[in-house]
């Protein structure tokens, strides 16, 4: 599966994840498989590219994202393109990779608080 999540800095494993999907500075692309988790690519999101945080997502071809918070058309834009969204209360991507290690991810829901 290849997970992508919205961060506030870029420092490695130890990069914060971002409260709210849509205000995004940076974004991880993890790969979640049998042989483990690991962060292919950790790299800035510019407002420059002309679209939204979920358009990213689409368009990088992701099966799901981790959100701390996400609005109800981010949420709806994502999984009706059919990208699960996962939520988490994890502060960096250090315990999210934990968390997923566990398969302790929920899924979430449009209320998820910004």
């Amino acid at each position: 599966m290849r997970l992508l999540v919205p961060l506030d800095t870029s420092e490695g494993v130890e990069s914060k994840i971002s409260d709210h999907f849509g205000r995004a500075r940076y974004i991880a692309i993890i790969d979640v498989s049998e042989g483990g988790v690991k962060v292919v690519e950790l790299s800035e999101f510019s407002r420059d590219l002309g679209m939204t945080v979920a358009e990213y997502v689409i368009e990088k071809n992701a099966d799901g994202v981790a959100v701390k918070g996400i609005g109800p058309r981010a949420f709806e834009k994502l999984t009706s393109s059919g990208i699960k969204v996962f939520r988490t209360e994890c502060g960096d991507l250090k315990c999210l990779l934990e968390e997923l290690l566990k398969g302790s991810l929920e899924g979430a829901s449009p209320e998820c608080p910004p």
